[in-house]
Parts: structure tokens; sequence; C-alpha cells
């Protein structure tokens, strides 16, 4: 039977040990759904080897549960063991509240190279020109860039979402991504150095990143946040103005002061003991004749 070498065995542990290492991450299970509900679902927040195994990226170097063991055994720092050697967990217990932890570590990049699908070709998608990888690599030399991510967005017919499930609906290309770094200070180092938005002006970067062919642009995660619930707030402004000088709201407006002013005339100023009950009155008795009896 075939047998590993010994040096392509220490070389698929190496990686392996990579792997593991990413899987675990904060960075990962801040946007991995799958691991995030096993280490929060399960007993003890361990995730079981043998679907670590049905990994592509842990199977294409071990099958063996033994070499995962062995290899986690090297991460103790950060990884730890079940009784029964069949699980791994982390040893710093993953929770809720860290994820948003990305933003502060985070920089959104934008104007990435995209493909629109072909018309004349039914089975062709709208995709990015580039990679993940390719995404991260003009910024590994500021730090250890610990997740890249692209980003996708669901396609809109007429300026709205096509109502789809989510599972169902068709996602595009969004010309932007992630890049989020090990630490405060790499991401500050990377943001002084290539950021062309700063303070919501544009400015020139002291070094310009060029991705597949494109000349990006870089702003910090918060920023680009902070930019997006102020647009948002501008945006309900002015739909609430529109709405407000809107034909049909003063019409609605009008009918509402009416009515009101109605109630009020009809308002009647109960006072203890100045009350009298009155029985017998006709069918046709109103108020302005019950007044004008009293």
């Amino acid at each position: 039977p075939f047998k590993m070498t010994e040096a392509k065995e220490d070389t698929a542990k190496e990686a392996l040990k990579e792997r593991l290492k990413f899987f675990f991450s904060d960075a990962n299970v801040r946007s991995d759904n799958f691991m995030r509900n096993k280490l929060l679902k399960s007993e003890g927040g361990f995730v079981p080897i043998e679907i670590l195994l049905r990994f592509n990226s842990v199977k294409c170097h071990t099958t063996e549960p033994k070499v995962v063991v062995e290899v986690a055994k090297t991460l103790s720092d950060i990884l730890v063991l079940n009784e029964a050697e069949d699980a791994i967990g982390r040893v710093d217990k993953f929770t809720m509240d860290r994820m948003d932890d990305n933003i502060p570590l985070s920089l959104y990049v934008s104007n990435l190279p995209t493909e629109d699908a072909k018309e004349d070709d039914p089975s062709s998608k709208a995709k990015f020109k580039i990679t993940v990888e390719e995404l991260r690599k003009p910024f590994e030399g500021f730090g250890t860039v610990t997740y890249s991510k692209l980003r996708f967005k669901p396609e809109k017919k007429d300026g709205h979402s096509d109502g789809a499930p989510r599972g169902k609906q068709k996602w595009l290309p969004a010309g932007a991504g992630f890049v989020e770094f090990e630490t405060k200070e790499q991401l500050k180092a990377a943001a002084e150095e290539t950021c062309t938005v700063k303070d919501g002006a544009d400015v020139e970067p002291k070094t310009s990143i060029e991705i597949g062919g494109n000349k990006v642009k870089v702003i910090t995660m918060q920023e680009w946040l902070d930019s997006k619930k102020k647009d948002k707030k501008e945006g309900d402004k002015d739909a609430a103005g529109k709405e407000k000088n809107s034909p049909s709201k003063r019409s609605r407006d009008e009918d509402s002061k009416e009515s009101k002013s109605a109630k009020e005339l009809f308002n009647i100023d109960w006072k203890p003991r100045c009350v009298i009950s009155i029985k017998g009155l006709p069918e046709d008795c109103d108020r302005e004749s019950l007044r004008e009896m009293v």
C-alpha cells in the first residue's frame, strides 16, 4: 500500500495545522454558521473530528483521525481535545458578544473587478475576476491577514430585491470585499498607508493598491458602516419629508384634525354628583333636545 514519505507527511501536518487554526479562529467562527453552531450548541463546545475530516481542505491532507489528534495537540494554546480525544474545541470559548469584534480589525475594499453574465449564454453567471487570495495578498505586508472575503449582494429587479427566500435568491458580486487583520495595530498601519477615504473625505493614499488591474478604494470597516448608517438616516428623513408634503399625507392630516376637532366638540366634562340619569326618552331624542330640556 502507498505510504506517505516523512517529508510529505510533515508538510501535510503543517498544512493541517494552519487549517485547524483557521477553522477555530474568531475570524472564521464569526462568518461560518456551521462551525459557530457546532461550537455553541454542542456539549462542552466541541466539534467531532469525524466532521472535520469531511472538510475538503482537511481530507486532502489526511483521512486519519489520529493525525488530526496529533496536530491538534501541537496547538494546545488555542485548541483542546475532549476526554475521548474524538472532538476538538477552543481553549478560549467563543461567545456571541464577539460577533462584531472584526469591525475594528477590518478594511473595506471596493472597485474590485467583476464580470457580467453573458446574455447569449443562459448558464453563465456574473462573477468576480479575482480570488480571495488576490484580495488579501497586497495587505499581507502590513501584518497577519486572518480573514478575507468577497462581498455579494442580492439581485434587484426594478430597484427592489426579488423577494425570493434567502436560500433561493440570486446573488451578484458587489465589487467589494473585506480584509481582516489579527491586531488593531496592524489594521492601523494598513489604514494609514492604503486608505483612500478618511473622515468622509477622499484622500490620496501613501500606497496605492491595484488588484486585478483595478486601482481599488480602501476605507476602514468602521467608517464604512458609519457612512452607511448616515446615508440611511438621511434617506429616511428625505422619505419622511416627501411623505409629509404629499397630497395624500396632507389629506390624511386634515381628516385627522377634523376628526380630533369633532371629538373635542363632543367632549363632556364629568364631575362627581353632577350627573343625572334620564329614562324613558323617545327614540328621536337627540343631544340638543336634552340640552334645551335641562
